[in-house]
């Protein structure tokens, strides 16, 4: 058997899925610092069932799923795993017969975790077992890190020995002898209180014997008692029966005298029947009755209502037709305010249309004199330019005769 493929998915910093394959012999993972080559041992020791963070280089084991980086958001469980060949048949029962064997393991953020042999859920001791019984275990020779060659050469004679037992797959053979003395102590444990509980027993056999003897006087007694019940009850049987026979002469009698009232009651019933059925015409005369009055009276209310009705609805004609004379009075008089306010605006507009014809000669006018000023104005512009240049002139004349005085 060896270690044909590996696939991660979220492990560390394999955000993505990634599927690394393995050759036979010797193969090596080389790259620069930091591009995740240890991820892929702590992978491998993980799912081999490492339950130790600190063995994969954190503090908690949820550690090994992709927490976010380079944009990329955390995930919420990672999954690796390992395939392994069996091409040469040396997998324990019941892997031999497959030519290869995939383990896999699937952590959560919630803690939660999943094993899985071929796809198959399953317990972390039943991968454990696999790879103990193939001489692997996810600590001591099956992977080495640095410094572990100098932990092997220093190490103590029990150390050694336990990395030799792993090898030879001497290991498996130990933990089952743990097991098998663990079960014996528990054995013996179960031996020691059957023990107490026989000699519990022991002490309240006695007791139960006693109880034992009680119970079978008990019975004896109980026989007796029946015994004397039923010669009690024969002898009441005795009585009894002469009394019942006694009874059945009264009986007799009674029957003869409930025949005749048989016949009174027949008769009886009959004159009944016929005063029932009078009463049921009664009732139902009355019932009639009943209804038509029932009807009356929801007739009278009906009309009541209606004439209730009637006469709120003339008492609101009457007091629309009051608010539409007022509308009325106020609209005329609206109409009046509004004809005297057409005639006073008509007056004004007049007013007006004389202003604006006043106003446009006297704009005719003031823009005739404004034209003028303005005419006047670059005029005056024109005599402060040539003035301007006079003295610019005269300046320039002083500034040479200056310098003539200068120079003398």
């Amino acid at each position: 058997m060896h270690v044909k493929q590996l696939e991660l998915f979220g492990f560390k910093s394999f955000v993505d899925k990634a599927t690394i394959t393995f050759s036979t012999g010797i193969c090596a993972v080389v790259g620069p610092n930091g591009c995740g080559k240890s991820n892929i041992v702590d992978a491998i020791r993980w799912v081999l069932g490492e339950q130790s963070a600190k063995q994969l280089r954190g503090k908690l084991m949820e550690e090994v799923i992709f927490g976010g980086a380079n944009g990329r958001p955390s995930l919420n469980f990672t999954e690796v795993s390992l395939v392994l060949s069996n091409e040469d048949g040396k997998a324990p029962p019941p892997y031999h017969d497959l030519s290869e064997i995939m383990v896999t393991r699937r952590l959560f953020r919630s803690g939660e975790s999943e094993y899985l042999i071929n796809k198959i859920p399953c317990r972390r001791m039943d991968i454990s077992k696999l790879f103990m019984d193939v001489g692997v275990g996810h600590r001591h020779y099956a992977i080495i890190e640095q410094g572990k060659i100098s932990y092997v050469v220093e190490s103590k004679p029990d150390d050694i020995r336990a990395l030799i037992e792993e090898a030879a797959g001497i290991t498996k053979f130990k933990i089952k002898k743990k097991a098998a003395l663990r079960k014996i102590e528990l054995t013996k444990q179960n031996l020691l209180r059957l023990g107490d509980i026989i000699a519990e027993v022991s002490r309240q056999l006695s007791s139960l014997k006693r109880q034992a003897q009680r119970a079978n006087r008990y019975r004896s007694l109980k026989k007796e008692i029946k015994q004397i019940e039923i010669s009690r009850a024969l002898h009441h049987y005795g009585q009894w029966r002469k009394e019942m026979e006694v009874l059945d002469r009264d009986l007799r009698s009674l029957k003869d005298s409930q025949s005749e009232r048989g016949a009174q009651l027949g008769r009886l019933d009959a004159e009944l029947t016929e005063r029932a059925s009078q009463m049921h015409e009664i009732e139902e005369s009355l019932r009639q009755r009943r209804e038509a009055l029932f009807q009356v009276k929801n007739s009278i209310t009906s009309d009541e209502n209606s004439l209730l009705h009637l006469q709120r609805q003339t008492k609101e004609l009457e007091q629309r037709q009051q608010r539409l004379a007022k509308e009325i009075l106020e609209q005329e008089e609206r109409h009046t305010q509004l004809s005297q306010e057409k005639d006073r605006l008509a007056e004004k507009k007049r007013e007006l249309a004389e202003e604006c014809s006043q106003a446009e000669v006297l704009v005719g006018k003031l823009n005739a004199e404004l034209d003028r000023e303005k005419a006047g104005l670059i005029q005056l512009t024109d005599q402060l330019d040539e003035g301007k240049g006079d003295l610019v002139d005269l300046l320039g004349e002083l500034a040479r005769v200056r310098n003539d005085q200068l120079s003398m």
